[in-house]
């Protein structure tokens, strides 16, 4: 499944820079809307408790994680922009995207992506909220960076935003933040609970994996991926199917979605770095790990954080087939059809020890080394990856 997705899998890497309209929590730069779609994904596992009884969380999460995608073509959704203008002109861009009509194998997520469009089912409803949520919980929550920026917020950012969230809990939060941000008081709104407080903290410190830069670069070589692109990325990956036979893929969604996250603390670590560097990596990790979830409410720290642990210790199905997806996705985006290669930043890495040092995570699932192999194959064919070292003198093409 996912050798047949690859070519949508390297095209969906252009949403990483698809820039949106709000800023980073800090309002260092612009956010794009791969991180966005992470972030909101991550938001319906954190907030799940607010959505109506019996709405799917896994579903909300799928819906998050794919809501944006049109956006590769048609940009960024204006908020105050004509609704039914901005909706024709996503449609028409789904069209390329997906296929017109859509292929099999986009299917499921052209499915996502309508359903979330309409939002006429639950979980499109709260996937909406949240979508609205979080870029107000950047600009405006506590900390951000939105007043100093904009000045304060206008009556037509706040009835936008009043028509999107109906539900008083994240109203409530809204409202707050606007009422620091300059805009009056409505003592009619209740104040955020301690408990959403600090979810709502958290949620807020894990904007920062946006700014961890990874050593993986995107498919164009423009610039190097962070670890939230990354994170929207691999549960990408696991929306198109191919998991083994019994395997939960909401699952393995949520420990994607968490399993970079103490690098917001501990940076990241290329994969063919030392023994030592690698122990010392985990020891940063673990301490992380203690502050970073030890914000939440106890209940979800010790939920969030068996996520991470879980996805750590390799002892499960989902995690073994998460940490097999974390090894593949750079090697598409560095040596895939159209990539750039990292050889003027590794020249060490050889074919043979790429593919010596990925095999123990992929080898148990044959569909995934196989195109691990071939990737690794064409890039040498390619003059991507050499087989023997980079030596003074030699000739190889370079990436960017």
């Amino acid at each position: 499944m996912l050798s047949a997705a690859l070519p949508f899998l390297l095209t969906a890497d252009r949403l990483k820079r698809v820039t949106r309209q709000n800023t980073l929590h800090d309002g260092s730069r612009p956010e794009n809307a791969a991180e966005h779609a992470w972030h909101a994904a991550l938001m319906a596992l954190v907030l799940a408790e607010y959505a109506p009884p019996g709405t799917d969380t896994a579903h909300v999460v799928d819906l998050l994680l794919a809501h944006d995608l049109a956006e590769i073509e048609a940009g960024d959704r204006l908020i105050l922009n004509d609704p039914g203008t901005e909706d024709r002109r996503e449609a028409r861009a789904a069209r390329p995207l997906f296929g017109s009509p859509p292929t099999p194998l986009n299917a499921d997520l052209h499915a996502l992506w309508t359903e979330f469009d309409a939002g006429i089912t639950p979980e499109a409803t709260f996937a909406r909220q949240l979508d609205a949520l979080a870029p107000a919980l950047l600009s405006w929550g506590d900390g951000g960076a939105g007043r100093a920026l904009w000045g304060p917020p206008s009556d037509a950012y706040r009835a936008v935003k009043r028509r999107a969230l109906t539900h008083p809990a994240p109203y409530a939060a809204f409202h707050t933040w606007m009422v620091r941000a300059g805009a009056p008081d409505d003592p009619t709104v209740s104040t955020p609970t301690e408990r959403l407080s600090r979810q709502l903290a958290f949620l807020t410190e894990c904007g920062r994996l946006k700014g961890v830069r990874r050593t993986t670069y995107l498919h164009d070589g423009s610039r190097p991926e962070n670890s939230a692109e990354h994170s929207w990325h691999l549960a990408l990956m696991a929306l198109l199917g191919g998991l083994p036979p019994g395997t939960d893929r909401a699952r393995v969604t949520a420990l994607l979605l968490v399993h970079d996250l103490v690098e917001i603390h501990a940076g990241d670590t290329h994969f063919d770095a030392t023994p030592e560097a690698l122990a010392r990596q985990a020891d940063q990790e673990a301490q992380a790990a203690r502050t970073l979830f030890g914000r939440l409410p106890d209940d979800q720290a010790a939920s969030l954080r068996g996520l991470w642990e879980e996805f750590e210790a390799q002892r499960t199905p989902e995690a073994r087939y998460a940490r097999a997806l974390d090894a593949l996705q750079p090697m598409l985006l560095t040596w895939g059809p159209g990539g750039r290669g990292c050889t003027d930043r590794h020249p060490e890495l050889t074919a043979e020890r790429l593919l010596a040092l990925k095999r123990p995570r992929l080898e148990a699932y044959p569909e995934l080394w196989t195109l691990a192999q071939q990737v690794v194959t064409d890039a040498v064919r390619a003059g991507l990856l050499p087989t023997a070292p980079v030596t003074a003198g030699m000739k190889l093409r370079l990436s960017p």
